[in-house]
């Protein structure tokens, strides 16, 4: 009993020395980059395996190299420069308007001089509920008017949802004086337009009554704004990529009058939801949610909501498909989507988006790197605080990390006995063996020589 309990010491003691070292993890992917001769930063974005098996704060993620040592990482999300477009707006000074006599307005107005070439144009009103046919022309040096946009359509549908369009994009154009022409629908425009307004409202309304809605009344425009769009490179920012669904279900709540889609993940960092949707002509509140468990009781927890729309009329197609929310990490998530009357929407499938992280390291020369993650038997881990003030200081110097990539994750059980050996060759842990069975040793033959003491002296015959 006495040697088994020292040969435990001695077990005891090697796992000891090795607190936080591979095997007390799940998982392992080595870091692939290019040889590299002297020092370099380098940068391994995680991927949906690292995500799926590590916890919220990243606590049983780590970086060894070779030898089994930890190297300090910095996490960061991936950040790129980004292509943005600025838009300009002013307000037209050189205007005129006369009423035409088939029922519409014909304004005129020119750019200044120093004015820059317009994009688009936007008819500003204080009108609610309203439909309106526009047409626009253009002219250069005085020149005869050149059609623009034949046939654009500008509404408010207040009285059933926050919709409204205003804005009237041109071609690309060099035209100086503009002629616009606001007048009364057309027939196909009307009819079009019903549709339009029965798929806001539902189909319980009858098509007199929808159409008499839209009031009939003079066009009141207090003034008309141009604009323009010019596109810049933006600083770093976080971009976001998209990842896979791991699977969508999609129920609905005849009681509550709602679409449930349950959207299964890997436990990447979300930030968006995408609707795909065959469903056009609606605008829905959608609210994204997480469920959250207490004792036995589990509840589901908001921690998004946007209105989301698709229109498709003429040259109107506009959509707004996206639900926002801060970033969050988990399995299971709800999207809750109200129909209220109207009819259920067509869910064809949900796209996910969310940060990219990454792990920059300064990588020794020739030197190789694992990953390691995920803890074994939900051991908890308390997340690394690194010494990051050497890498900090390289990237304010501008240093661009050199990109590496991960491989197939391996299992702990494959890559256990090789860590063994590591532990085994460290000099640290060899030599706190080797003392231990030294003194293991003398204790044996302490005892045994204390045994030979007390055997009773031979008899002479």
């Amino acid at each position: 009993m006495r040697y088994s309990a020292a040969c435990s010491i001695v077990l005891l003691t090697i796992s000891t020395c090795s607190a936080g070292d591979p095997p007390d993890f799940r998982w392992s992917k080595e870091i692939q980059a290019k040889p590299h001769v002297e020092e370099e930063l380098m940068a391994v974005p995680l991927d949906a395996d690292i995500y799926a098996a590590t916890g919220r704060q990243w606590e049983d993620l780590r970086i060894h190299d070779s030898d089994g040592k930890v190297v300090p990482y910095l996490l960061e999300k991936q950040t790129k420069k980004q292509t943005r477009t600025r838009r300009t707006t002013w307000t037209g000074r050189n205007v005129s308007a006369q009423p035409l006599k088939d029922v519409g307005l014909e304004i005129r107005v020119r750019l200044n001089d120093d004015d820059p070439q317009a994009a688009g144009i936007t008819l500003m009103t204080p009108l609610k509920n309203f439909e309106q046919r526009v047409q626009v022309f253009g002219a250069v040096d005085g020149k005869a008017d050149q059609p623009l946009v034949s046939d654009s359509v500008i509404f408010d549908y207040s009285q059933y949802m926050d919709v409204s369009r205003r804005e009237i994009p041109l071609p690309v154009n060099t035209s100086r004086d503009f002629r616009i022409v606001v007048g009364a629908l057309t027939a196909d425009q009307e009819s079009q337009l019903l549709a339009l307004t029965r798929s806001l409202r539902g189909d319980k309304t009858n098509e007199r009554h929808e159409r008499t809605t839209i009031q009939r009344r003079p066009f009141r425009i207090d003034r008309i704004e141009f604009w323009a769009e010019t596109s810049y490179l933006s600083p770093q920012e976080t971009v976001t990529t998209e990842w896979p669904i791991a699977g969508i279900t999609v129920t609905e709540d005849a009681e509550k009058q709602q679409t449930l889609v349950e959207v299964q993940t890997r436990r990447e960092p979300l930030v968006k939801f995408t609707l795909q949707t065959s469903s056009r002509n609606f605008n829905r509140q959608a609210t994204v949610q997480i469920p959250e468990t207490t004792g036995v009781k589990t509840i589901w927890r908001d921690v998004g909501h946007d209105s989301v729309s698709q229109f498709k009329f003429r040259d109107l197609q506009e959509q707004k498909l996206q639900i926002n929310f801060p970033e969050q990490r988990h399995e299971t998530w709800r999207i809750v989507i109200d129909n209220h009357d109207s009819p259920p929407l067509q869910i064809d499938r949900v796209k996910a988006e969310g940060h990219r992280y990454q792990l920059v390291y300064l990588a020794a020369a020739n030197e190789t790197h694992q990953i390691y993650y995920g803890t074994a038997d939900n051991q908890v881990h308390d997340p690394p605080q690194y010494d990051v003030a050497a890498i900090n200081a390289v990237l304010q110097e501008g240093v661009v990390p050199v990109p590496a990539t991960l491989g197939a994750s391996v299992a702990l059980a494959e890559v256990s006995a090789t860590s063994l050996l590591q532990r085994i060759n460290n000099p640290m842990i060899l030599g706190v063996v080797i003392c231990l069975l030294v003194a293991l040793l003398a204790w044996v033959l302490f005892q045994a020589g204390r045994r030979i003491d007390q055997l009773p002296p031979d008899e002479t015959p």
